[in-house]
Protein backbone atom coordinates (compact mmCIF):
# COMPACT_ATOMS: atom_id res chain seq x y z
CA UNK A 1 0.00 0.00 0.00
CA UNK A 2 1.50 3.59 -1.28
CA UNK A 3 -0.96 5.06 -0.86
CA UNK A 4 -4.79 5.57 1.73
CA UNK A 5 -7.57 8.62 1.45
CA UNK A 6 -8.99 10.07 4.95
CA UNK A 7 -12.11 11.46 5.61
CA UNK A 8 -11.90 13.54 8.47
CA UNK A 9 -15.38 14.59 8.51
CA UNK A 10 -15.96 16.60 5.31
CA UNK A 11 -12.42 17.05 4.44
CA UNK A 12 -10.46 13.94 2.01
CA UNK A 13 -6.62 13.98 2.22
CA UNK A 14 -5.34 11.67 0.10
CA UNK A 15 -1.28 10.61 1.53
CA UNK A 16 1.02 9.08 -0.97
CA UNK A 17 3.89 7.22 0.36
CA UNK A 18 7.17 7.77 -1.59
CA UNK A 19 9.89 4.94 -1.71
CA UNK A 20 8.52 3.41 2.53
CA UNK A 21 7.82 0.05 1.69
CA UNK A 22 4.44 -1.80 2.13
CA UNK A 23 4.74 -1.65 6.27
CA UNK A 24 4.25 1.26 6.65
CA UNK A 25 0.65 2.18 4.41
CA UNK A 26 -0.49 -0.80 6.21
CA UNK A 27 0.61 0.77 9.80
CA UNK A 28 -1.23 3.89 8.93
CA UNK A 29 -4.47 1.98 7.65
CA UNK A 30 -4.67 0.99 11.39
CA UNK A 31 -3.85 3.67 12.94
CA UNK A 32 -6.69 6.03 11.29
CA UNK A 33 -8.96 3.36 11.05
CA UNK A 34 -12.15 3.75 10.89
CA UNK A 35 -11.31 7.21 8.56
CA UNK A 36 -9.40 5.48 6.07
CA UNK A 37 -11.88 4.94 2.68
CA UNK A 38 -11.23 3.69 -0.81
CA UNK A 39 -10.74 6.04 -3.44
CA UNK A 40 -13.70 7.76 -4.66
CA UNK A 41 -14.24 11.41 -4.58
CA UNK A 42 -11.56 13.96 -5.30
CA UNK A 43 -9.17 15.01 -2.28
CA UNK A 44 -9.63 18.61 -0.88
CA UNK A 45 -5.58 18.02 0.38
CA UNK A 46 -2.64 16.07 -0.35
CA UNK A 47 0.38 14.72 1.65
CA UNK A 48 3.34 13.79 0.28
CA UNK A 49 5.55 11.37 2.46
CA UNK A 50 9.71 11.54 1.57
CA UNK A 51 12.74 10.45 3.08
CA UNK A 52 14.71 13.35 4.15
CA UNK A 53 18.35 13.66 3.09
CA UNK A 54 18.55 11.01 -0.03
CA UNK A 55 19.35 13.94 -2.77
CA UNK A 56 21.85 16.42 -0.50
CA UNK A 57 22.14 19.12 -2.75
CA UNK A 58 20.88 22.50 -1.40
CA UNK A 59 24.32 23.59 0.60
CA UNK A 60 23.37 25.83 3.68
CA UNK A 61 23.78 29.42 2.90
CA UNK A 62 22.91 32.42 6.04
CA UNK A 63 20.07 33.54 2.71
CA UNK A 64 18.52 30.06 3.66
CA UNK A 65 18.82 30.64 7.45
CA UNK A 66 17.51 34.01 7.03
CA UNK A 67 14.59 33.07 5.19
CA UNK A 68 13.42 30.26 7.59
CA UNK A 69 13.92 32.25 10.27
CA UNK A 70 11.73 35.14 8.54
CA UNK A 71 9.12 32.43 7.88
CA UNK A 72 9.20 31.33 11.16
CA UNK A 73 9.07 35.23 12.63
CA UNK A 74 6.26 35.18 9.96
CA UNK A 75 3.75 32.91 11.97
CA UNK A 76 4.67 34.31 15.68
CA UNK A 77 4.23 37.31 14.46
CA UNK A 78 -0.03 36.24 13.78
CA UNK A 79 -2.33 36.23 16.16
CA UNK A 80 -2.17 34.16 19.32
CA UNK A 81 0.85 35.77 19.97
CA UNK A 82 3.15 33.81 21.84
CA UNK A 83 5.28 34.46 24.74
CA UNK A 84 9.55 34.59 23.94
CA UNK A 85 8.98 34.69 19.79
CA UNK A 86 12.69 34.60 19.50
CA UNK A 87 13.74 31.65 21.79
CA UNK A 88 10.89 30.10 19.63
CA UNK A 89 12.74 31.04 16.38
CA UNK A 90 16.35 29.65 18.05
CA UNK A 91 14.30 25.90 19.01
CA UNK A 92 13.07 26.08 15.08
CA UNK A 93 15.52 26.52 13.53
CA UNK A 94 17.47 23.58 15.41
CA UNK A 95 14.87 21.95 14.53
CA UNK A 96 14.59 22.37 11.05
CA UNK A 97 18.86 22.53 9.80
CA UNK A 98 18.78 18.30 9.16
CA UNK A 99 16.11 19.37 6.28
CA UNK A 100 18.39 22.21 4.60
CA UNK A 101 20.17 20.40 2.68
CA UNK A 102 17.32 18.44 0.66
CA UNK A 103 16.68 20.18 -3.01
CA UNK A 104 13.30 19.23 -2.43
CA UNK A 105 12.70 21.97 0.70
CA UNK A 106 14.12 23.94 -1.35
CA UNK A 107 12.37 23.24 -4.23
CA UNK A 108 9.00 23.32 -2.21
CA UNK A 109 9.04 26.78 -1.17
CA UNK A 110 9.66 27.48 -5.34
CA UNK A 111 12.47 30.41 -4.85
CA UNK A 112 10.41 32.37 -3.30
CA UNK A 113 11.46 35.90 -1.96
CA UNK A 114 8.08 36.62 0.84
CA UNK A 115 9.10 33.84 3.73
CA UNK A 116 5.27 34.13 5.01
CA UNK A 117 3.97 32.84 2.19
CA UNK A 118 4.65 29.04 3.04
CA UNK A 119 4.27 26.78 6.00
CA UNK A 120 7.42 25.04 6.68
CA UNK A 121 6.72 23.59 10.63
CA UNK A 122 9.28 21.17 12.36
CA UNK A 123 7.81 17.79 13.60
CA UNK A 124 9.45 15.49 16.37
CA UNK A 125 10.88 13.31 13.85
CA UNK A 126 10.19 15.34 10.13
CA UNK A 127 9.28 18.45 8.52
CA UNK A 128 5.87 19.38 6.99
CA UNK A 129 5.95 22.13 3.98
CA UNK A 130 2.66 23.52 2.73
CA UNK A 131 2.29 26.26 0.28
CA UNK A 132 -0.33 28.88 1.73
CA UNK A 133 -2.22 29.11 -1.88
CA UNK A 134 -1.62 24.77 -1.98
CA UNK A 135 -3.65 21.96 -0.64
CA UNK A 136 -0.44 20.06 -1.46
CA UNK A 137 2.18 19.41 1.12
CA UNK A 138 5.08 17.57 2.12
CA UNK A 139 6.27 15.84 4.88
CA UNK A 140 9.99 15.07 5.03
CA UNK A 141 11.06 12.48 7.45
CA UNK A 142 14.22 12.54 9.15
CA UNK A 143 17.08 10.04 8.40
CA UNK A 144 17.08 6.75 10.49
CA UNK A 145 13.56 7.13 11.33
CA UNK A 146 12.36 3.26 12.53
CA UNK A 147 8.74 2.30 11.72
CA UNK A 148 6.55 3.21 15.22
CA UNK A 149 8.12 7.09 15.30
CA UNK A 150 7.68 7.08 11.38
CA UNK A 151 3.72 6.37 12.03
CA UNK A 152 3.72 8.92 14.43
CA UNK A 153 5.13 11.43 12.93
CA UNK A 154 3.14 10.96 9.73
CA UNK A 155 0.18 11.27 12.53
CA UNK A 156 0.81 14.28 13.63
CA UNK A 157 1.55 15.73 10.02
CA UNK A 158 -2.14 14.94 9.12
CA UNK A 159 -3.29 16.33 12.34
CA UNK A 160 -1.04 19.92 11.15
CA UNK A 161 -2.41 19.74 7.66
CA UNK A 162 -5.94 18.80 8.28
CA UNK A 163 -6.08 21.51 10.98
CA UNK A 164 -5.64 23.84 8.33
CA UNK A 165 -7.55 22.61 5.27
CA UNK A 166 -10.69 22.00 7.85
CA UNK A 167 -11.81 25.31 7.49
CA UNK A 168 -12.10 25.32 3.73
CA UNK A 169 -14.95 22.78 4.23
CA UNK A 170 -16.45 24.41 7.15
CA UNK A 171 -14.84 22.28 10.06
CA UNK A 172 -13.01 23.07 12.78
CA UNK A 173 -10.24 21.05 14.68
CA UNK A 174 -10.35 21.95 18.88
CA UNK A 175 -8.33 21.30 21.90
CA UNK A 176 -10.95 19.31 23.31
CA UNK A 177 -13.73 16.90 24.28
CA UNK A 178 -16.79 15.75 23.11
CA UNK A 179 -19.77 14.19 24.62
CA UNK A 180 -23.02 13.23 23.46
CA UNK A 181 -25.13 12.51 26.22
CA UNK A 182 -28.85 11.72 26.37
CA UNK A 183 -28.79 12.82 22.35
CA UNK A 184 -27.35 16.53 23.19
CA UNK A 185 -23.86 17.84 22.16
CA UNK A 186 -21.12 18.79 24.87
CA UNK A 187 -18.31 20.66 24.23
CA UNK A 188 -15.48 21.09 26.52
CA UNK A 189 -12.78 22.67 25.99
CA UNK A 190 -9.74 23.55 28.39
CA UNK A 191 -5.53 24.40 28.35
CA UNK A 192 -3.53 21.33 29.06
CA UNK A 193 -4.24 20.06 32.69
CA UNK A 194 -7.57 21.88 33.02
CA UNK A 195 -9.25 18.82 33.08
CA UNK A 196 -10.21 17.54 30.06
CA UNK A 197 -8.96 13.91 30.72
CA UNK A 198 -11.28 14.23 34.23
CA UNK A 199 -14.27 15.25 32.37
CA UNK A 200 -13.78 12.37 29.84
CA UNK A 201 -13.66 9.97 32.81
CA UNK A 202 -16.96 10.85 34.13
CA UNK A 203 -18.65 11.28 30.68
CA UNK A 204 -20.56 7.89 29.61
CA UNK A 205 -18.23 6.17 27.96
CA UNK A 206 -20.79 4.71 24.34
CA UNK A 207 -21.30 8.88 24.37
CA UNK A 208 -18.03 10.00 24.44
CA UNK A 209 -16.68 10.81 20.88
CA UNK A 210 -13.43 12.26 21.74
CA UNK A 211 -10.85 12.96 24.48
CA UNK A 212 -8.30 15.00 23.11
CA UNK A 213 -9.07 16.25 19.68
CA UNK A 214 -12.64 17.31 18.49
CA UNK A 215 -13.40 18.59 14.73
CA UNK A 216 -16.93 21.29 15.04
CA UNK A 217 -18.75 21.37 11.76
CA UNK A 218 -20.88 23.90 10.06
CA UNK A 219 -24.16 22.13 9.34
CA UNK A 220 -26.72 24.47 7.79
CA UNK A 221 -27.84 26.92 10.52
CA UNK A 222 -25.94 24.25 13.25
CA UNK A 223 -23.08 23.17 13.97
CA UNK A 224 -22.06 19.56 14.66
CA UNK A 225 -19.66 17.46 16.32
CA UNK A 226 -17.30 14.65 14.68
CA UNK A 227 -14.28 12.75 16.23
CA UNK A 228 -11.05 13.99 15.38
CA UNK A 229 -7.94 11.15 14.24
CA UNK A 230 -6.29 11.79 16.94
CA UNK A 231 -7.24 10.44 20.85
CA UNK A 232 -6.12 9.92 24.03
CA UNK A 233 -8.00 6.66 24.95
CA UNK A 234 -6.67 3.19 22.32
CA UNK A 235 -9.05 0.71 24.35
CA UNK A 236 -12.49 0.60 21.72
CA UNK A 237 -11.02 4.04 20.19
CA UNK A 238 -12.39 2.49 16.67
CA UNK A 239 -15.51 1.11 17.50
CA UNK A 240 -16.55 4.22 19.41
CA UNK A 241 -15.18 6.72 16.75
CA UNK A 242 -17.28 4.49 14.24
CA UNK A 243 -20.33 5.36 16.16
CA UNK A 244 -20.40 9.30 15.85
CA UNK A 245 -19.05 9.82 12.38
CA UNK A 246 -22.81 10.66 11.85
CA UNK A 247 -22.19 13.34 14.14
CA UNK A 248 -24.00 15.37 16.85
CA UNK A 249 -25.42 18.21 17.11
CA UNK A 250 -23.72 20.34 18.95
CA UNK A 251 -26.15 22.25 21.71
CA UNK A 252 -23.79 23.87 24.84
CA UNK A 253 -19.82 24.29 24.98
CA UNK A 254 -17.95 24.74 28.61
CA UNK A 255 -14.51 26.21 29.64
CA UNK A 256 -13.11 24.17 32.25
CA UNK A 257 -11.94 25.18 35.06
CA UNK A 258 -10.80 23.51 37.99
CA UNK A 259 -12.23 25.08 41.47
CA UNK A 260 -13.42 23.70 45.21
CA UNK A 261 -17.04 24.08 44.00
CA UNK A 262 -19.17 22.99 41.01
CA UNK A 263 -21.05 25.73 39.34
CA UNK A 264 -21.53 27.30 35.88
CA UNK A 265 -21.40 31.23 34.53
CA UNK A 266 -22.51 32.36 31.23
CA UNK A 267 -19.88 33.72 29.17
CA UNK A 268 -20.42 36.11 26.67
CA UNK A 269 -20.40 34.99 23.06
CA UNK A 270 -17.89 37.99 22.20
CA UNK A 271 -15.50 36.33 24.51
CA UNK A 272 -16.29 32.68 24.39
CA UNK A 273 -14.93 33.69 20.82
CA UNK A 274 -11.64 35.68 21.74
CA UNK A 275 -10.99 32.70 24.01
CA UNK A 276 -11.17 29.95 21.49
CA UNK A 277 -9.44 31.86 18.83
CA UNK A 278 -6.30 31.96 21.16
CA UNK A 279 -5.99 29.23 23.05
CA UNK A 280 -8.05 25.88 21.72
CA UNK A 281 -7.44 25.75 18.19
CA UNK A 282 -4.58 23.88 16.76
CA UNK A 283 -1.55 25.52 14.69
CA UNK A 284 -3.80 28.54 14.15
CA UNK A 285 -0.92 31.19 13.97
CA UNK A 286 0.20 29.14 10.72
CA UNK A 287 -2.91 28.81 9.42
CA UNK A 288 -2.89 30.16 5.29
CA UNK A 289 -4.69 33.39 5.12
CA UNK A 290 -8.31 31.81 3.85
CA UNK A 291 -8.04 29.36 6.32
CA UNK A 292 -7.81 31.74 8.92
CA UNK A 293 -10.15 34.50 7.55
CA UNK A 294 -12.76 31.38 7.92
CA UNK A 295 -11.84 30.65 11.22
CA UNK A 296 -12.83 33.62 12.32
CA UNK A 297 -16.13 33.67 10.39
CA UNK A 298 -17.05 29.83 11.82
CA UNK A 299 -15.39 30.63 15.22
CA UNK A 300 -17.66 33.72 15.99
CA UNK A 301 -21.23 32.13 14.05
CA UNK A 302 -20.43 28.88 16.86
CA UNK A 303 -20.49 31.17 19.74
CA UNK A 304 -23.33 32.95 18.49
CA UNK A 305 -25.25 29.76 17.84
CA UNK A 306 -24.07 27.67 21.28
CA UNK A 307 -24.54 29.15 24.77
CA UNK A 308 -21.23 28.84 26.40
CA UNK A 309 -20.40 28.77 29.92
CA UNK A 310 -17.33 28.40 32.39
CA UNK A 311 -17.82 25.12 34.10
CA UNK A 312 -16.15 25.45 37.79
CA UNK A 313 -15.85 21.42 38.55
CA UNK A 314 -14.05 19.08 41.27
CA UNK A 315 -12.61 16.13 40.36
CA UNK A 316 -15.72 13.75 40.41
CA UNK A 317 -18.80 13.72 38.41
CA UNK A 318 -21.14 15.92 40.06
CA UNK A 319 -20.18 18.21 37.22
CA UNK A 320 -23.25 16.50 34.76
CA UNK A 321 -25.66 17.53 38.02
CA UNK A 322 -24.70 21.02 38.06
CA UNK A 323 -24.67 21.34 33.92
CA UNK A 324 -28.71 19.44 34.26
CA UNK A 325 -29.83 21.74 36.85
CA UNK A 326 -28.43 25.10 35.12
CA UNK A 327 -29.48 25.01 31.32
CA UNK A 328 -32.10 22.51 31.85
CA UNK A 329 -33.47 23.76 34.87
CA UNK A 330 -34.21 21.29 38.06
CA UNK A 331 -36.62 18.70 37.84
CA UNK A 332 -40.36 18.40 39.32
CA UNK A 333 -40.61 15.98 42.22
Amino acid sequence: MNHLYLDISDLRIHIRLFDMGPNLGKKLAVAFAPFVRENGNASHETLDVLKAGRDLKQTPTPEIDAFIRENQRAALNRFPFPEDPETRIAHSLEDLKDFYRDSRFREFLGGSDEPGKTVIYPLDRGCLLRGQQSSRSILLLKVGTFHRPKVETVQEAIHVAGSMALPLVNGIMLHGVGVEKEGIGHLFLGLSGCGKSTVARFSPGAGLISDDGIIVQKDGPDYTLAPAPIDQSSSYRGDRMRNFLKRTRLSLGFLLEKDTRVYLDRVLPSDACSIILKNHIHYFRHFPPESAEKTFSLISGLCRRVPFYRLHFRNDPSFWSSIEEEVRGPTSG
